[in-house]
């Protein structure tokens, strides 16, 4: 006869959050670090308005506009490079 009576409980599941819930664990406020209306990537055709949020142990918020129709890489086709470069300009040590 086995013991698998007396074992400990398995842990409760971690409850998943859905919807709004969801959101409001991962919110955190952040306060405007960056605002320039004409950013480019080095060796990168393209510009656009990058908004950067950032708050003390939170990632940061990049926010990019560009005007449709624009000269250059659009956001949709040049995104990771584009990220990639806010990045190493703007959150180098992260």
């Amino acid at each position: 006869m086995t013991d698998d009576l007396h074992a400990d409980p398995a842990p409760e599941p971690t409850p998943r959050l859905h919807g709004p819930d969801k959101l409001s664990a991962l919110a955190t406020p952040r306060e405007l670090s960056v605002d320039d209306p004409m950013f480019t990537a080095p060796g990168l055709p393209g510009t656009f308005r990058l908004q950067l949020f950032t708050a003390d142990g939170a990632r940061p918020v990049a926010v990019a506009t560009q005007v449709a129709g624009a000269e250059g890489m659009s956001l949709t086709n040049g995104v990771e490079k584009f990220a990639g470069a806010v990045w190493k300009r703007h959150c180098p040590d992260q």
